[in-house]
């Protein structure tokens, strides 16, 4: 058996005996070349990458054709530096990184002593050369520069051809709104434990996944997507949270709207009172230069703004007609307010036209550090935690309705390179609850439904769950074939209850002044629903270099 069936049959058993879930790429390839003057390969070449943020560096050596790959690099801007024995060296800075970015590059050295530089600055931007799959990169300065509305950073995403944001979902290429994928630094982050959400269950939230001032990067990959790129039907969207650098650096922000800015409502006559403010900044620098890294980010929006109210209720006549014949009846009269628009007399039901105050709150914190043990092992964590919650008031005071949220995620990844090797773990927590009440819910009281033309209801409604994830991808560097297999375990689970509070439903106002409802609703307690799933998937992934030019990725 040659040395080459025995690599391959080795690659197939690891293949099949891990699996994966959500290899998400958070980190850039070079596939790179070295040549002489006359175009002859160049072995054992030394190949330096360093980071300019933060002068961490990934080194690798050209082999007997002249090739290298340097693997898992984190996003950033780099220098890049060939030497060789008996040639000049070459130093190409400014080249910038994105997560997924896979690229080829020939570098063609000059005859001379190994002293003398070769220094190239300025270079066309970096395109994918390696994959056909469509993808688009958003950076800090293109998210927090562009006038995005209450700083809400899944706006850019409409820029993008194939791409529209519709709620709290992603359609990508026209296919299905569910079928797409969110994750941040590499793991899960839907704000939903039931699908993929950008927004926390219900859609309530206006930070979606990370605040937009922990935002190094947004990648959107669709198309025909690489292997490491799973779970997803459409796409997949990334986001990529900022690190410390060596040097110290931080933000503050604040993002003020009031009524004196905004417009009358035409059905009322006054002016309301409205605020939204948005505030909070970031602070990251070193805590040991060149390898400890911290990163913090705090957003806050405090919002009191006016909701109208356009609806129908009770007229003071039948309200009164129907009290005297059922008593019973004033507990759910009183909730609702009396017409103030003109009605016919003998009317059932009159118009309300009104406003009530809506309130909504969030507290989000993120937290990352990032520690290169040595050139050849970095570790980073983040910790993420929101607290959102919104209270939507109703032309019937007693009934408003309230979300209260809580998120908490956790990523952490450790990384090993070697020139021929390496290797990328990582660890992913979310967990998402989210409860929805009415105030009928709360105060205990029936409501009355049916086709009298006022009515309303109250439930309790909520979701929780909690995902855990773990994913490991190997990448092996073996003659003209860089090759990826990698795989992951992900488990949640899931649980919702619901509660309606009790309803009675009449046919007709006779049916009612006789009290005789056509059906009666009665809800004792919660109605739980539970779920817990687990997930396993593979994936194995070759790039072969047919030449320098030409690279099929299998």
């Amino acid at each position: 058996m040659t040395r080459s069936v025995r690599i391959v049959r080795l690659l197939f058993i690891l293949g099949t005996l891990t699996s994966a879930l959500k290899a998400q790429v958070t980190t850039a390839t070079i596939y790179g070349t070295v040549l002489d003057p006359t175009s002859a390969a160049v072995s054992r070449a030394e190949i330096t990458l360093t980071n300019e943020a933060n002068g961490v560096t990934h080194t690798a050596t050209s082999n007997d054709v002249g090739e290298f790959t340097l693997t898992f690099l984190p996003i950033g801007r780099y220098r890049l530096t060939v030497k060789s024995q008996g040639f000049k060296t070459a130093t190409e800075s400014g080249i910038m990184l994105a997560a997924g970015q896979r690229i080829t590059r020939t570098f063609n050295l000059e005859v001379g002593a190994v002293t003398d530089t070769l220094s190239v600055t300025e270079q066309a931007p970096l395109v994918n050369t390696v994959t056909p799959e469509q993808r688009e990169t958003y950076v800090t300065g293109e998210i927090t520069e562009l006038p995005l509305f209450r700083r809400d950073w899944t706006s850019v995403l409409g820029v993008s051809a194939g791409t529209r944001v519709n709620g709290p979902k992603v359609i990508f290429n026209g296919l299905a709104q569910g079928a797409f994928s969110f994750t941040v630094d590499g793991t899960r982050a839907s704000g939903s434990s039931e699908d993929t959400n950008l927004a926390s269950w219900g859609d309530f939230n206006y930070i979606k996944g990370v605040s937009m001032e922990a935002i190094a990067e947004v990648h959107v990959s669709k198309g025909i997507a690489s292997a490491e790129i799973a779970d997803t039907l459409s796409g997949n969207l990334e986001v990529i949270t900022k690190s410390g650098t060596n040097k110290i650096h931080g933000s503050l922000f604040e993002n003020y709207l009031g009524r004196v800015l905004n417009a009358r409502n035409q059905f009322l006559a006054t002016r309301p009172p409205e605020v939204y403010n948005q505030f909070g900044g970031s602070l990251g620098g070193p805590i040991v230069k060149n390898k400890l890294f911290m990163f913090g980010a705090y957003e806050g929006y405090r919002q009191r703004r006016f909701t109208s109210f356009n609806t129908n209720v009770a007229t003071s006549e039948f309200r009164n007609q129907m009290i005297a014949a059922v008593p019973a009846y004033k507990m759910f009269f009183d909730t609702q307010p009396l017409p103030n628009q003109a009605y016919n007399a003998g009317a059932i039901v009159g118009r309300y036209i009104g406003f009530g105050s809506n309130a909504a709150n969030d507290n989000h914190v993120v937290l990352r550090g990032d520690y290169y043990l040595d050139s050849n092992n970095f570790f980073s964590a983040r910790y993420t935690r929101g607290r959102p919650n919104s209270l939507t008031p109703r032309a019937q005071v007693m009934n408003p309705r309230t979300f209260d949220g809580k998120t908490e995620v956790v990523t952490a990844a450790y990384t090993h390179t070697r020139a021929a090797s390496s290797l990328q773990t990582r660890f992913g927590y979310n967990f998402n609850d989210v409860a929805r009440s009415d105030g009928f819910i709360k105060n205990n009281i029936a409501t009355i439904d049916g086709s009298l033309g006022f009515s309303d209801s109250g439930e309790l409604l909520a979701s929780k769950g909690t995902g855990w994830s773990s994913d490991t991808v190997f990448a092996l560097t073996l003659a003209r074939h860089s090759i990826k297999l990698g795989g992951i375990y992900y488990y949640q689970d899931t649980s919702r209850v619901n509660q309606v509070a009790s309803s009675v439903t009449y046919s007709s106002a006779a049916d009612m002044l006789a009290n005789i409802p056509s059906s009666v609703s009665l809800q004792f307690g919660l109605n739980p629903s539970l779920i817990s799933d687990w997930n396993t998937w593979f994936f194995i992934q070759d790039d072969f270099r047919v030449t320098p030019r030409l690279i099929l990725n299998l």
